[in-house]
Parts: C-alpha cells; structure tokens; sequence
C-alpha cells in the first residue's frame, strides 16, 4: 500500500485510496477471523489511531459482522466454540443446528459473554478445555448418562437466556463446563 500522506488540520492524514484500502483490508480479515482475532481487535478499541488505522478497524468490525452471512449453510471450515454443546446434542441425535440449546447457547455467546472482557477471557478459556471435555466424555462407559445431564443443564440455560437472563445462563454455563472438567478430566 502507498501511503499518502497529506496535512488536514495540523495533523498528516492519509488520501482516501489509503483510508479505503485499509477499510477493504479490514473487513477482508474480518470476514476471515475467529474469536481470537475479534478479542485482540476489540482490545485495541479506544486507542489512539492514525485514520488508516480507524479505517481498518472500522472495517474489520464491518466484516466481522458480515462473517459466514453469504453462505451460512457452510460452516465446516469456521470455528464454531459450541463444543459441548454440539456433542451432546449430537450423542443424543438432536440436529444440532436446528435445536434451540444450540440457537440460545450462540445468543448467549454473542450477545452477552463476548461483549465483556470477562467474558472473552472465559469464551477463550472454555475454548481451550472444551474439545478435551468432550473427548473424555465419550471416552467414557457413562458418556450416555453424562450428556443427559449435560442437557438437562444446557435446557435450564436456554431457559435463562429466553427469559433474557443473560448472566444467570453465563453463570450457569460456567458451572456446567467447571463440573465436567472436575468430573472428566480430573
């Protein structure tokens, strides 16, 4: 990219072919991201930016809005974060995508747990344990016994978020994720 520098207002801003080359770029990475890189792009929100980088930002947040929406029938290759909750539903034979644990589990993520800051740091923590809880369960002769409660509980949670208790579900999701890694992976 060529920078273009010009003076406005006693201070060096960049042309416009620079601000919307770095708005493409943004919303390009992300459109391509995962949660790990929404967390450090949203870390760096409220920082003193040159316009190229406002522009960028502005059109990563475009991007990350617009992820998965031109073809949302095709997830395979995005990360989902739904790891327990996809594989008790699917251990139970409940579609996944069209079950409402799963539809209020993605609200409550998107909705309430990633937009606090501790929220991503639990989003990125379960994201870290979650595949190997799921791994121990059904390595398990109980596994069956196990996600009928996992589901009891992911049903007491999508009840809390439809009721728009939001924290209470996150609350209770957390306890949920921490008894099963005490329970399976101790």
């Amino acid at each position: 990219m060529v920078n273009k520098k010009y003076m406005k207002g006693g201070k060096w801003t960049m042309s416009q072919d620079s601000n919307n080359e770095a708005y493409a770029k943004g919303d390009e990475d992300g459109k391509n991201g995962f949660f790990l890189d929404d967390i450090a792009q949203s870390l760096s929100s409220g920082i003193n930016f040159s316009d190229e980088e406002v522009c960028y930002n502005k059109g990563y947040d475009h991007g990350r809005n617009d992820r998965g929406r031109e073809d949302s029938s095709d997830t395979s290759d995005k990360p989902c974060g739904c790891y327990i909750t996809t594989a008790c539903l699917e251990a139970r034979g409940i579609p996944v995508k069209d079950s409402l644990e799963y539809r209020t589990i993605k609200d409550l993520t998107k909705n309430h747990i990633l937009a606090s800051f501790s929220g991503k740091r639990d989003y990125v923590k379960y994201n870290k344990i979650g595949p190997g809880i799921v791994e121990a369960v059904n390595a398990r002769s109980d596994s069956q016994e196990i996600w009928g409660g996992v589901y009891s509980d992911l049903q007491n949670v999508s009840g809390l978020v439809l009721q728009g208790m939001y924290e209470a579900g996150h609350q209770a999701y957390k306890r949920m994720v921490g008894s099963l890694q005490e329970k399976v992976l101790a």
